[in-house]
């Protein structure tokens, strides 16, 4: 998981909202590991969206440092793009076009 002053220097500066963090942690807890390559991924969906774009262009967003403020030591260096996509093909919570997911056995 990513540090908590770097996620409140994210929703400080505004390069994260409050439901851009809840929505990632969500999306974190279909899988028992909690992978900050997926959280920042699961984060910049939602915050992509939201900001009226359809999704994420990962090519263009790999391998980017985020930073929230200048006093962050560790910014966030979002994959590179091989990494991320194998993570995102394997979590639980991603499927591929036309999938229901995440899935739920219930419905």
């Amino acid at each position: 998981m990513l540090k908590r002053n770097t996620i409140k220097s994210f929703l400080k500066k505004g390069l994260l909202s409050e439901i851009d963090i809840h929505f990632a942690n969500f999306i974190n807890g279909f899988s028992p590991e909690n992978d900050p390559d997926i959280f920042i991924a699961a984060a910049l969906v939602s915050h992509t969206t939201a900001s009226g774009n359809i999704c994420l262009n990962l090519e263009t967003t790999s391998g980017n440092l985020l930073s929230g403020t200048q006093k962050d030591r560790e910014p966030i260096e979002c994959p590179k793009l091989d990494v991320w996509l194998q993570k995102l093909k394997t979590h639980p919570a991603v499927g591929r076009p036309g999938e229901k997911m995440p899935p739920n056995p219930g419905l």
